[in-house]
């Protein structure tokens, strides 16, 4: 306004500052706050969950009496909480999610979506190629805390097997990655799949029971996982080669023609030739320099491990399992449920629990059940004699669990 006078932008701060008024354009004082809500699938193979963690250590099979750090990537359903694929590799590379990628989904049929993070393998092209031949969407998880349900299950692995993991190792029960990954699978089948989920409120294996959108074609499922490589066919000889091994092709209308090479980087002595996305012929090496990609390690298949000799969880499936029938699931009919966990505690206690007790014991078995009434009423009644009854039920329990002390 004319003749008005002129205010100073520091006054006017001043007097809002004073006035405790805000600001133009200023940030709200405090944190910010952010909601995160909860979500669930509606059916198995909806959604799967991928990632990957650092493992135990085992000898290392290249450099005798040296170790190697293993590597655990897990494959979650998201519907049931069931551990669909993965298990202990020597790195976190490509061939291991190919590997692990491949297995689940021909045992448990394709998943209508993944959900993974921007790791360097799940944004390889190979992946994508693969998940885009096989229907299967890839979504990115945009923020870290955006993955709570695949590191939970990590997590959930990492506590209750990788002590026991690191005690089989130093007494010599397992000693390579396929003895690692039957025990960890006899845990993830046996004691993880059958106990009830504290989200869900129901056990993994009664969720997703069997496989959704099974693989109807098997061989043209392992098709669509080769990896494929570029080559041009050489004039003299009609030949091609791959990290070292030759493959002669024998048809002359393909020299000094660019082709494509489609293979499996563990078996490296067969290989089928593409053309302009037409078959060729498949082609084997005449020499075989390298059996498998130098990229991956010998492929880890769930391999036999040495009879445990002392008490440990993951050795009692394991000897649980080699009294089954091979086929058949390991059965815990036998196994104590959490109403006779807190029986078994209330007799040696020599009194009733109270209902915060029981809650404890049932929470103590969801986590580390089921166990052995056997093994585990003298190891109480021991606790007991030893420790007296007037401890908190959590310190009879600690016996109770895979670490704990008998």
């Amino acid at each position: 306004m004319p003749g008005a006078e002129r205010l100073a932008a520091s006054t006017l701060r001043r007097w809002l500052r004073e006035e405790h008024l805000p600001r133009q354009g200023a940030r709200p004082a405090g944190p910010r706050q952010r909601s995160y809500v909860r979500w669930e699938t509606s059916a198995p193979n909806e959604l799967w969950l991928a990632d990957a963690t650092p493992g135990p250590f085992l000898p290392n099979p290249e450099r005798p009496g040296k170790f190697r750090q293993t590597q655990l990537l897990l494959i979650e359903d998201a519907y049931s909480r069931r551990a669909v694929g993965g298990g202990f590799y020597w790195n976190q590379q490509l061939p291991a999610l190919d590997d692990s990628f491949y297995r689940a989904t021909l045992a448990w049929g394709i998943p209508t979506q993944t959900y993974i993070d921007h790791g360097n393998i799940f944004i390889s092209h190979h992946f994508r190629r693969v998940c885009a031949d096989l229907g299967v969407g890839v979504v990115y998880a945009r923020t870290p805390w955006a993955k709570g349900k695949i590191e939970r299950i990590i997590q959930t692995v990492q506590d209750a097997t990788f002590d026991q993991f690191r005690d089989l190792i130093e007494r010599g029960e397992v000693t390579d990655l396929p003895g690692l990954n039957t025990h960890l699978w006899l845990w993830l089948d046996q004691a993880y799949h059958q106990r009830i989920h504290s989200e869900t409120e129901a056990r993994p294996v009664e969720r997703m029971p069997g496989p959704v959108r099974p693989v109807g074609d098997v061989a043209a499922h392992e098709q669509t996982f080769l990896w494929q490589a570029t080559r041009t066919v050489r004039r003299a000889g009609c030949t091609v080669e791959l990290f070292g091994n030759t493959y002669a092709l024998g048809d002359p209308a393909l020299a000094g023609a660019k082709v494509q090479v489609r293979y499996n980087p563990y078996r490296l002595q067969t290989v089928a030739i593409w053309q302009e996305g037409r078959f060729r012929q498949t082609v084997t090496a005449g020499k075989l320099q390298r059996e498998r990609h130098p990229h991956v390690s010998r492929l880890p298949e769930r391999g036999t491990v040495s009879t445990p000799t002392t008490l440990n969880h993951l050795s009692a499936l394991h000897r649980r399992a080699a009294r089954e029938e091979p086929r058949n699931p390991v059965s815990f009919a036998g196994a104590v449920p959490p109403r006779r966990l807190a029986e078994l505690l209330a007799e040696a206690l020599g009194r009733p629990l109270e209902p915060r007790e029981l809650q404890t014991c049932r929470r103590h078995w969801q986590r580390y059940g089921p166990f052995d009434p056997q093994v585990y009423r003298p190891a109480l009644e021991r606790c007991v004699q030893q420790k007296g009854a007037a401890h908190h039920v959590s310190v009879y329990l600690d016996i109770c669990r895979p670490e704990g002390d008998l």
